[in-house]
């Protein structure tokens, strides 16, 4: 990391970079002008070493470069979201993202919107407030979005398990989520896969299955539509401090005039963190899946084990296992999961994990056993050592904002994410809370 000083005294500047060896400008960088959905390449260019010698050049490229109000890094489902909804509010908006629109954890998931699942608390008050917000997403975005109601259950296989639903049901519904306790003969009418090797069940009739990829594409599109420019094949590098706030962010072509910078990078976040001096408690958890083709007898109903969530939910490694979990897919198959690996930044698929998730799927859904496998893949989920998102103003950093950690739930809060991190830069409140946000308090839309 470098630290270039130019300058002294309160108007110092000061450049956080961690600079990469020079790319080749091949890849896809693409602005939409509001109104029009025509893709157009932009001109862009590489900040050589020479360029950050002296504070005549730096001023240069600073005032050069494009201005914003907005910058946000990460193209998943969080960052087009809160893209989207900063746009929305008359924010001046660039999103960056490195890899590809929903290349990450968004398109790997099973896109499921589960209320059920989550922490009761905040997290599962995040994703009660995004679950009405995502039928009026999908009709504002100009792609067709495939959302389906389907519900949940959530089997539990011992009396210990079945004491720790009941604790659990109760909390989700003070939270004013809809959850009912279900014997093992209404859970088979339910799922008509499941065999008979649990006690019974809690079934969440609201949880839902979006094609979550295409909603990011989607809200990609809205946000473009709205004046933002959508920057992919690009990586935030550092930023330009003036006075103790940001003033630009730096990326591998470009330094772009902005007031705020909102890290939703997923489990790349932590990263860009340290690129800009800063420490986020974010980790990737890798989660593999497996995909079987469509059975006839299987209904819409997902299901997971009560064990499951809560070996996930712990984060420990002895309960790197999160599965097993049976997701029927918008297009008929049956996806499998999960493991909840750590396993750095590894994305590919084990054929011994695969083999684990298979074998215990068999012990829940005994009919599986005959399925024919038709797929397996991976994502890196953004993990929080802290077990909860990791959302808000970085008081260190005036400027910054992160939306990370949300583990395997980003999908289900994305939307509420969205409102937050728009309500906190658009609403000029920087040390708005997500409690105070979810109790209501809001102030007017404003300019950033």
């Amino acid at each position: 990391m470098l630290d270039h000083r130019i300058g002294d005294g309160p108007d110092q500047s000061t450049l956080l970079l961690e600079r990469p060896a020079p790319k080749h400008l091949d890849r896809h960088h693409w602005h939409v002008d509001p109104g029009s959905h025509t893709q157009r390449p932009l001109s862009t260019f590489w900040m050589t070493s020479a360029t950050l010698n002296s504070r005549d050049s730096m001023t240069d490229v600073v005032k050069g470069g494009p201005t914003a109000d907005v910058v946000v890094a990460g193209g998943g489902i969080a960052g087009t979201a809160i893209a989207s909804e900063l746009a929305r509010r008359g924010a001046r908006v660039v999103l960056i993202e490195r890899r590809g629109l929903a290349a990450g954890a968004t398109s790997a998931a099973a896109g499921v919107i589960s209320l059920a699942s989550k922490t009761p608390g905040q997290l599962a008050r995040l994703a009660r407030a995004s679950l009405p917000l995502f039928p009026a997403l999908i009709a504002e975005v100009p792609l067709d979005v495939a959302l389906r109601r389907v519900g949940s259950l959530f089997v539990y296989e011992t009396g210990e398990e079945r004491s720790a639903v009941l604790d659990r049901v109760a909390a989700l519904k003070a939270d004013g989520i809809e959850l009912e306790l279900l014997p093992v003969a209404a859970a088979r009418r339910l799922q008509p896969l499941l065999g008979d090797g649990f006690l019974g069940a809690a079934h969440a009739p609201q949880d839902s299955i979006v094609d979550s990829a295409a909603l990011t594409r989607g809200l990609a599109q809205l946000a473009a539509g709205r004046g933002a420019e959508i920057a992919v094949g690009e990586e935030v590098t550092g930023v330009i401090r003036r006075g103790g706030r940001l003033e630009s962010v730096v990326t591998d072509r470009r330094a772009i005039s902005c007031r705020w910078l909102v890290n939703a990078a997923g489990p790349w976040s932590g990263q860009l963190g340290r690129r800009l001096g800063r420490s986020h408690p974010v980790v990737p958890r890798r989660g593999q899946l497996v995909a079987l083709a469509p059975m006839a007898e299987a209904s819409a109903v997902r299901v997971a084990t009560a064990r499951g969530i809560f070996a996930k939910q712990a984060g420990s490694q002895a309960g790197w296992f999160s599965g097993p979990a049976l997701t029927p897919a918008l297009d008929g198959r049956l996806v499998l999961g999960g493991s909840n690996e750590d396993a750095g930044f590894a994305s590919g698929v084990d054929p011994a994990v695969v083999a684990t998730i298979a074998l215990r799927a068999c012990r829940l859904f005994p009919s599986l056993a005959g399925a024919s496998v038709v797929g397996a893949w991976s994502g890196l989920r953004p993990h929080s050592l802290t077990g909860a998102p990791i959302l808000g103003a970085d008081p260190e950093l005036p400027g910054y904002v992160v939306a990370t950690g949300q583990g395997g739930d980003g999908i289900a809060i994305a939307p509420a994410i969205g409102r937050f991190i728009a309500e906190l830069i658009c609403g000029g409140r920087p040390d708005l809370t997500v409690e105070e946000f979810l109790s209501g308090a809001r102030s007017d839309d404003g300019a950033p």
